[in-house]
């Protein structure tokens, strides 16, 4: 089970977060937000 939430959490791409994992969505959030 804890395999499945790393990867629905860290790996899996989401529609509401235009299609990108959310560590991707995060670093660029994290990246405009510096900016």
């Amino acid at each position: 089970i804890e395999d499945y939430i790393n990867y629905y959490n860290n790996e899996r791409i989401h529609s509401a977060l235009d299609y990108l994992t959310p560590s991707e969505f995060a670093a660029a959030h994290n990246t405009l937000a510096a900016a």
